[in-house]
């Protein structure tokens, strides 16, 4: 598993951040649930082989994460699906980060 492309922006009080996903697999067997899961870790661990982020100031309030099996369905644009780990609906936008799971919720896009 690798990010092949990271984007961010926001304003001085929330920050977002993009990324596209490659599994690096040919067969899928985890659930979308379990792989947005382990994603989300690796993201929060800084565990991804080619990319390091920098949270020296803070982590983003929301991450929205595109996620493909291999690099052949990224180039053709075969999305296996996308999810958004962000805030509780309740909470007012930039109350919280990604390091705080109390308050995050992934939503699978199909």
């Amino acid at each position: 598993m690798d990010v092949v492309n990271s984007i961010s922006f926001g304003n001085s009080n929330y920050h977002e951040k993009n990324i596209n996903v490659v599994l690096n697999k040919a067969i899928v067997t985890q659930s979308k649930e379990d792989i947005a899961d382990e994603i989300v870790q690796k993201v929060l661990d800084n565990d991804l082989h080619t990319i390091r982020f920098s949270f020296d100031d803070d982590y983003p309030n929301r991450l929205d994460v595109s996620v493909y099996k291999n690099e052949k369905d990224r180039e053709s644009g075969d999305l296996l699906f996308s999810f958004s780990y962000k805030q509780e609906a309740y909470d007012e936008i930039g109350a919280y980060d990604i390091s705080q799971p109390d308050h995050m919720q992934i939503v699978i896009h199909e």
